[in-house]
């Protein structure tokens, strides 16, 4: 898990100093050289973590570049890499093949949930954000908005319940109430959040 999230946190900050204003370019860049220290380890010890995130990362990239309006093609580099970092927690082919798709409907919900999350700020800044794309709008109207927000709610529904189907499969060991409370509560509740902000 810590190998993972340094290899992840190098990535983000070169995200976002590629995707940043001026001043947010010199934020990131000053924390670059931190976070190169802790990706070079960490690529050691897990080099299949760092060919799926780097793999994600460019093909994210190529997505916004080519202005993907796809919800489900815009947020598969990341459900593609997470199902394959869940897939090496597995023991087994069949394990690794469930764990697979438990990660790859979990990365999809968290780029979606994240869009969602970022869509006030994309409106403002002129940024990607596939929703955005979806309805065809850069500055949305009041009415267009709750149209987004609306169609947002019900992919993030069919996700996690493609999400809990592939989940019920896997035979869990230990942890079970605190994975069920984050499969079928926190995941709502982290969109709930989202909304009521607004």
């Amino acid at each position: 898990a810590a190998h993972t999230a340094m290899i992840m946190a190098y990535y983000k900050v070169k995200d976002n100093i590629r995707d940043s204003g001026f001043w947010g370019k010199i934020k990131y860049a000053l924390a670059l050289p931190v976070v190169s220290f802790t990706h070079r380890k960490a690529k050691k010890c897990q080099p299949e973590m760092e060919e799926a995130v780097a793999a994600m990362m460019e093909q994210q990239w190529k997505a916004e570049q080519e202005t993907v309006t796809s919800i489900d093609r815009a947020s598969d580099p990341t459900a593609t890499a997470l199902g394959k970092i869940a897939a090496m927690l597995g023991t087994d082919e069949k394990q690794k093949y469930i764990l697979q798709k438990v990660g790859y409907m979990l990365g999809k919900y968290i780029y979606l949930i994240d869009a969602l999350d970022d869509l006030e700020d994309d409106i403002k800044t002129g940024n990607y954000n596939p929703y955005l794309l979806k309805f065809h709008t850069k500055q949305p109207t009041e009415e267009q908005k709750k149209e987004i927000i609306q169609y947002a709610v019900e992919v993030t529904n069919l996700t996690i319940a493609q999400l809990a189907a592939a989940y019920e499969l896997l035979d869990i060991k230990r942890f079970k109430p605190i994975l069920d409370n984050i499969i079928y509560l926190g995941l709502k509740d982290t969109r709930t959040i989202i909304l009521q902000k607004r």
